[in-house]
């Protein structure tokens, strides 16, 4: 969670400084960790250790 914080406070600082490309840049970001890490803790079992990576990510995208 602290990537997500230094993200959100990186953000604030271009969306001050104007510079909305970038701020979206690190929005962006901070949301990809931030769904990543509240999938992962939804689940019971570890599901990722169970079945194989690429329907783990799929799983992942339909759940977005």
């Amino acid at each position: 969670m602290d990537k997500v914080l230094e993200y959100c406070m990186r953000g604030i600082i271009q969306h001050l400084n104007r510079d909305y490309i970038q701020f979206f840049k690190y929005k962006n970001k901070a949301m990809k960790i931030h769904e990543e890490v509240k999938f992962e803790e939804s689940c019971i079992y570890p599901i990722k250790e169970i079945i194989p990576k690429e329907t783990f990510e799929e799983l992942k995208r339909m759940v977005s």
